[in-house]
């Protein structure tokens, strides 16, 4: 598996408006960094993050 490097991390002094306008950039390079099954594990990821509380999924085993 090909190794990529970590992102560095936000600077505290930076304004709201600037990180907001990181996320998109964000988005994008962690989407990257998933191999198998990509776009399952992003939007869980997303779910997981956004949520109030417990996150279900509707294919149970």
């Amino acid at each position: 598996m090909k190794e990529r490097p970590l992102v560095k991390s936000l600077a505290p002094e930076q304004s709201a408006d600037a990180t907001l306008g990181m996320l998109p950039r964000f988005r994008v390079q962690f989407h990257g960094c998933l191999y198998i099954r990509a776009d399952a594990l992003f939007e869980l990821t997303d779910a997981v993050l956004c949520s109030d509380g417990p996150v279900t999924s509707r294919w149970s085993s």
